[in-house]
């Protein structure tokens, strides 16, 4: 039934994961170098995007290590710049997640394809969050490298906390939806 608490969690995931699919930032970095290059790097659902300005008289050996982080060639690298260094459609993979809830919630006269779609959506939706998080300390390393620790700064977005809370409501919405499994086995026992 549509009116079920388990409904409003599903609901409530997926307009958070119809957050995370409109290509808000997941995490952002930003490395300032004085004097030499500034970089932002933007991660969200639609790859790596990476804004920066760079000074005219850069070394050669930043020069390299910039074009290298970058996936540029030699002597591409202007003052100002915007790139996408990994482009992926990781909207994808959470339109896939929106579905599963979506199918989950709109199955509530069959409960065990409703429990089954449920657990799916919670294990990719924790499964993606998990990546997240991976993925965080790994790419802020590897901008670490490039700038030092003291000229780095990360932060977390939006859609970060939209990933959290939709693994969050798929699980409350699956733990009603067993609440309602047990009180229907319970009354057919009665009958």
């Amino acid at each position: 039934m549509l009116q079920r608490i388990q409904t409003i969690y599903y609901a409530l995931a997926v307009i958070c994961l119809l957050v995370l699919t409109l290509g808000l930032d997941v995490y952002t970095f930003t490395g300032d170098v004085s004097d030499s290059f500034e970089l932002t790097a933007h991660y969200n659902t639609y790859g790596v995007q990476v804004n920066g300005t760079s000074s005219e008289n850069l070394a050669p050996e930043k020069l390299e290590a910039l074009t290298k982080y970058l996936n540029k060639e030699e002597g591409s690298i202007l003052t100002s710049y915007s790139t996408s260094t990994v482009s992926f459609p990781f909207y994808i993979l959470s339109i896939l997640f929106l579905l599963l809830t979506l199918g989950a919630m709109l199955s509530f006269k069959n409960y065990k394809r409703q429990i089954r779609l449920g657990r799916m959506a919670f294990f990719f939706t924790l499964l993606a969050l998990i990546t997240t998080v991976v993925m965080f300390y790994l790419s802020g390393s590897n901008l670490e490298a490039l700038v030092g620790e003291e000229g780095m700064t990360k932060n977390i977005g939006f859609a970060f906390y939209a990933l959290v809370l939709s693994v969050a409501f798929i699980f409350l919405g699956n733990i009603g939806v067993r609440r309602d499994q047990k009180l229907i086995s319970s009354l057919d026992r009665l009958r």
